[in-house]
């Protein structure tokens, strides 16, 4: 039973993607035929024209005929067919809507470039000329490169391949990348740490701290307090002494 039942899931599968396939096809060969007498009637020639047509007949008169039961990997066979000559148009209508775009991005690559050659302010003291060099080496090559391959091109009919293509723009736009990054991105170098100034022997001694000064102070009063206590005693002997002396006096008489 599930055998069964899997078999059945990949035959509903393989009946929906024969489906899809027959209506590409069937939606290519419209739209094809009408973008060669529209968008694609300047990029190709007439003989690619002529041949491209006959083809999609062919392949329109065999997909309601014998073809209408055909299996999917026929109708992937018959598209595959009529691109290989149909998509040279389309790439070369591709690549005249995008070349302007490119271009113009290289275009500001190299101005960006030429503007930091052409900078000597303190900023930038520490890029050396032989890195200013090597930039400007590879701006004048890529530049002559452009404006070589725009004449080129400019002379060129559009129904034949370009050979300014955005595929090799974008290879040369790279090239540069690879030489201006690390030269204008080059950090400038940390400043020197100032070296500090040698002791002084006749230099003041650094007073002293508060705890040692508090100290010694206590110690001040203190001995102060002592000097007194010992005068006070001296001056209170001299009365005991005098009476001892009456005393003796006395006996006498």
């Amino acid at each position: 039973a599930l055998e069964l039942e899997a078999s059945m899931a990949f035959e509903d599968k393989l009946i929906t993607e024969t489906a899809d396939k027959r209506n590409e096809l069937e939606a290519y060969i419209y739209s094809t035929r009408d973008k060669l007498d529209g968008t694609l009637k300047t990029f190709a020639s007439e003989e690619e024209k002529s041949t491209m047509k006959g083809l999609l007949l062919d392949a329109e008169d065999w997909l309601y005929g014998d073809g209408f039961e055909a299996t999917k990997t026929q109708y992937a066979r018959r598209l595959e067919e009529l691109r290989t000559v149909g998509d040279k148009s389309e790439r070369r209508l591709q690549e005249a809507n995008n070349r302007s775009g490119a271009v113009d991005g290289l275009k500001k690559q190299l101005e960006l470039c030429k503007a930091f050659a052409s900078k000597y302010g303190e900023d930038y003291a520490h890029i050396e000329e032989e890195e200013r060099d090597q930039l400007r080496a590879e701006l004048r090559k890529t530049e002559e490169w452009m404006y070589d391959q725009i004449s080129a091109q400019g002379s060129m009919p559009t129904h034949e391949d370009p050979v300014l293509t955005v595929e090799a723009i974008n290879v040369k736009r790279n090239a540069l990348f690879k030489v201006s990054n690390p030269i204008m991105t080059k950090p400038k170098p940390k400043p020197a740490e100032p070296t500090p100034a040698p002791a002084s022997a006749s230099a003041t001694p650094p007073p002293a701290p508060a705890a040692d000064a508090d100290a010694d102070a206590k110690a001040a009063e203190g001995a102060a307090d002592d000097k007194k206590g010992t005068e006070g005693q001296e001056d209170g002997a001299q009365p005991m002494d005098q009476a001892k002396d009456d005393e003796e006096k006395n006996d006498s008489k």
